[in-house]
């Protein structure tokens, strides 16, 4: 549905399935927030995300992850950071990929500073960088002309 432009449709599903209690576990929701947020429908994937708090779930990394992905794509920065503060404020911690998803896109959008504080911090949890890591922390450093200084 989403492939073909049927977010009214791929929505209503979700309300019926729903309805009928299909929803039985992070997996079961995590599906619905990934296809709505590769969707495009980032609005709606988040609203997903406060009904799986409502039934008691405590959502999961990939669950975050699917909704800063789509919050990037859209370039929503703002809601995006915020849903990482409330991520951490969970007791909910970030992986590999929510570091690299958030470095990726404040690189891009010129933020050195931001990109650098992000992977000290993956560091100081204990995350192992990769090689994607690294190229997107110094593109970022490199579109500033930081490099030299940030070292």
């Amino acid at each position: 549905m989403a492939r073909h432009g049927k977010f009214d449709e791929l929505l209503e599903v979700f309300h019926v399935l729903n309805s009928h209690n299909y929803f039985k576990d992070m997996d079961d929701y995590n599906v619905m927030v990934s296809f709505l947020c590769k969707a495009g429908i980032v609005r709606e994937g988040y609203a997903v995300l406060q009904e799986m708090k409502k039934k008691g779930f405590c959502p999961n990394v990939s669950s975050y992850n699917y909704i800063m992905e789509a919050c990037f794509k859209e370039d929503l920065l703002r809601p995006a950071r915020k849903l990482w503060d409330g991520m951490f404020s969970s007791g909910c911690c970030g992986n590999l990929k929510t570091y690299n998803i958030l470095i990726q896109k404040f690189s891009e959008v010129g933020q050195a500073e931001e990109t650098q504080m992000l992977f000290y911090h993956m560091l100081d949890k204990g995350v192992e960088p990769h090689v994607t890591s690294y190229t997107f922390l110094l593109e970022g450093l490199c579109q500033e002309d930081k490099l030299l200084s940030s070292f």
